[in-house]
């Protein structure tokens, strides 16, 4: 039986026909496109085992549930403000990218900035809580060991940890931080990524302390935890910082005062505010550690404002904080009528707070009084008779457009 060669000649050297020729390269061409094909089958199966294990493929459907919900926000029509939440008794309010989450007791609701409503939650935890990134935020029992991952309009993974949850965090990129208790140490850092398949763990001991607060950088790739422990019977805070690729902590302070908050002014500065002085870090480079601080010189801290990489603060010293406060409201007042606003103050303390102030005040230490004889005088029956047998005319029992003027009554006329 003679064989064929490869060519246009058989084994004996005889050219072969156009047909045969042709029905050869037919078959080769077949060949090469089974292999081919082969190929990408083995090449696609390889990359998508690589892409689960990984968790890329997780990370992929949660952006991609991401995209569709700020499609559906921006599409939503927009009944506007205000609106009934039902949640009566708000704890807390966290903002997520064009939307807000509310939470009362154990409900949940999530409203879109224009005023559409797109998630309710009943969680039915004793001791709920709420950790927010951009996209999505968790949405904790402190008495339990139940977490869920809500994005703004679902839910996306429902967890429950193997002990009691003290503390979660979420990253913009969606990482979840937790922390639990832990039988072996002090606690248990757990960070997952956003399919939530465990990304590392670490165990603090005694002296490394309990997170107290957590906070992941601007770019998702940094953990800030301030662990709190005792030392000679005094409460330390040390400051950590967990890079998520290597996951070694780096200590960056130990400070004798507990972090009231915490947050990232850039991917390599670190901000803590501790109940006496606020603090920023360096947490990259050859000079890690604190950079520069602020003394608040005794007074007190009320409340913290983060935005656009700033951190405003409310500091009360008595008068100043008031004042501060006071020019908020005005602003806010103005901004929501399209005017300006004419405000008058009253109280022990107004006329000295109103010289703080860099909005007018018209300071009125009887206003109060001013309001209770105008509400009696509404109210005061329209006609009154007089001794001498005259009658005022109906409508000149008071007179609104002049200001109130205290009459004296007989008595002090006669001391005075």
């Amino acid at each position: 039986m003679s064989k064929i060669r490869r060519g246009d000649h058989s084994s004996e050297g005889e050219p072969l026909s156009a047909g045969r020729v042709e029905y050869l390269e037919a078959a080769r061409a077949r060949v090469r496109t089974r292999r081919i094909r082969r190929t990408v089958i083995i090449v696609a199966v390889l990359t998508i085992l690589v892409l689960f294990a990984t968790g890329a493929v997780g990370s992929s459907i949660a952006r991609a549930k991401d995209l569709v919900d700020t499609a559906a926000i921006a599409l939503a029509p927009a009944p506007g403000w205000p609106q009934q939440t039902g949640i009566t008794d708000p704890d807390t309010v966290q903002q997520l990218s064009g939307a807000f989450v509310e939470m009362g007791g154990d409900s949940c609701a999530v409203y879109s900035m224009n005023g559409t409503r797109l998630n309710s939650i009943q969680s039915g935890y004793a001791r709920p809580a709420i950790a927010a990134g951009k996209t999505r935020f968790v949405l904790y029992n402190r008495s339990g060991s139940e977490l869920r991952v809500e994005s703004r309009t679902q839910n996306l993974y429902t967890k429950t940890m193997d002990s009691t949850i003290y503390l979660c965090a979420v990253a913009d990129a969606g990482q979840v931080a937790v922390v639990t208790d832990n039988a072996d140490s002090a606690a248990a850092l757990t960070v997952y990524n956003s399919s939530m398949q465990q990304q590392l763990v670490w165990n603090l001991t005694s002296e490394q302390g309990i997170p107290l607060r957590m906070a992941f950088s601007p770019d998702s790739r940094r953990l800030a935890a301030a662990a709190v422990t005792a030392v000679g019977g005094q409460l330390t805070t040390n400051l950590y910082a967990l890079p998520l690729a290597q996951g070694d902590p780096v200590l960056l302070s130990t400070e004798n005062s507990v972090p009231q908050w915490m947050g990232w002014l850039s991917n390599g500065f670190l901000l803590v505010i501790y109940e006496n002085r606020a603090v920023l870090y360096n947490t990259t480079g050859g000079s890690i550690g604190e950079r520069a601080s602020y003394d608040f010189g005794g007074s007190t801290l009320v409340s913290v404002s983060a935005e656009n990489n700033g951190v405003a603060l409310l500091l009360s010293n008595g008068q100043t904080s008031t004042a501060v406060l006071l020019d908020g409201i005005a602003a806010r007042i103005e901004e929501e009528l399209g005017r300006p606003a004419t405000l008058v103050v009253t109280g022990g303390l107004a006329k000295y707070v109103t010289p703080l102030c860099r909005h007018p005040l018209t300071y009125d230490p009887e206003l109060l009084l001013k309001g209770l004889a105008l509400l009696y005088q509404l109210n005061a029956p329209q006609q009154h008779h007089h001794p001498a047998g005259g009658r005022k005319p109906h409508g000149q029992n008071f007179r609104r457009h002049r200001p109130f003027r205290r009459e004296r009554h007989e008595t002090e006329a006669k001391a005075g």
